[in-house]
């Protein structure tokens, strides 16, 4: 059972390996060529950017109103 256990274990991180490299190699192959070109965010990243602030936002706020509710 030990050995099977084992045999699993070592068969899993061989894949894992392997899916890494190959992501690797097309991330390498995904990268544009000319890098001093700005990019634009794509819709998603502004998502992204709007969601964090949203929540900072809504952090600082519940702070704020449970500090003003000690006081009331």
């Amino acid at each position: 059972m030990f050995f099977l256990a084992n045999q699993v274990k070592i068969a899993l991180a061989h894949r894992v390996k392997e899916d890494v490299s190959v992501a690797s190699k097309t991330a390498k192959k995904n990268q544009p060529q000319n890098s001093d070109a700005p990019r634009k965010p794509s819709k998603r990243e502004k998502r992204q950017k709007f969601i964090i602030y949203l929540m900072i936002i809504s952090m600082l706020l519940t702070s704020l109103l449970a500090g003003a509710s000690m006081f009331l």
